[in-house]
């Protein structure tokens, strides 16, 4: 190999290399409420919809202001990661887990602690409907 296309080939290289660099960030966790942008948790509001929400959460446009959800299998509480924390729904929805509605940090705006449809020995709070 000639010396120009063996220098060709490192300069080549080199901005390759560059170009795949990456920068770092502090991810922000489930659960915080920092701004807007994929890193609201469980239970916390998402008015620009998915957006809001921390990686692996969805929004419920239909409640007041959007409430961040994790999917889970159905009544499965495990699914939604801190079973004193949080609890899965009927509806396959982890939602924050309650005794009353005064644990509920949202019921300034009409979320509610309820019974699982059928009741069982879990509440969590949601919107009113």
């Amino acid at each position: 190999m000639r010396f120009v296309d063996l220098l060709a080939v490192l300069v080549l290289g080199s901005l390759v290399l560059v170009g795949c660099s990456s920068s770092s960030s502090t991810p922000v966790s489930a659960g915080t409420d920092a701004g807007p942008g994929l890193n609201h948790g469980i239970g916390d509001t998402c008015p620009a919809g998915d957006h809001d929400c921390a990686t692996g959460l969805v929004c419920d446009t239909s409640d007041h202001s959007g409430q961040c959800y994790k999917i889970c299998t159905p009544s499965k509480d495990s699914d939604c990661g801190d079973v004193t924390k949080f609890a899965c729904n009927y509806e396959g929805h982890c939602y924050n887990r309650c005794t009353n509605t005064t644990d509920c940090k949202r019921a300034s705006e009409g979320y509610v602690c309820e019974d699982d449809t059928p009741a069982r020995a879990v509440k969590f709070c949601d919107a009113a409907h």
